[in-house]
């Protein structure tokens, strides 16, 4: 399935798979992807953030945002990219699954609308309703 889903989402569809209702202060970031997961709906989340460290990113659609961060790109003892910039990092996953070019130079306009996506989810409590 393409649709955009998150682990966050397993608490909120397991709840619907077996009826139990959440409270409000259950699982607030966690919403109900049952349709998602049993392929009957091909979007699924409007977005889902990742925790990297130490930067955030966002994917929306085809999108991904990684914000700015401090920290070595990569650690030599793992072997393996932080993603860490100083500057933003924009990446079409549809054109480019492997995030190899960035792009954020090319589209300000849609690194500005992720970034402030960022900092909206950060200042929210909870983002299920």
């Amino acid at each position: 399935s393409p649709a955009l889903v998150s682990q966050v989402d397993t608490y909120a569809t397991f709840a619907a798979l077996t009826g139990q209702p959440l409270t409000d202060d259950d699982a607030p970031d966690s919403f109900d992807q049952l349709k998602a997961w049993l392929g009957k709906d091909a979007k699924g989340r409007e977005y889902a953030m990742e925790q990297g460290v130490p930067a955030l990113s966002v994917i929306e659609g085809d999108w991904k945002y990684i914000g700015p961060s401090e920290g070595p790109a990569f650690w030599s003892d793992t072997r393996i990219e932080s993603g860490s910039s100083p500057d933003p990092q924009l990446y079409n996953l549809a054109k480019d699954i492997g995030e190899r070019n960035n792009i954020a130079a090319e589209h300000p306009d849609k690194v500005k609308e992720l970034a402030v996506l960022i900092e909206k989810v950060k200042a929210t409590p909870k983002t299920r309703p």
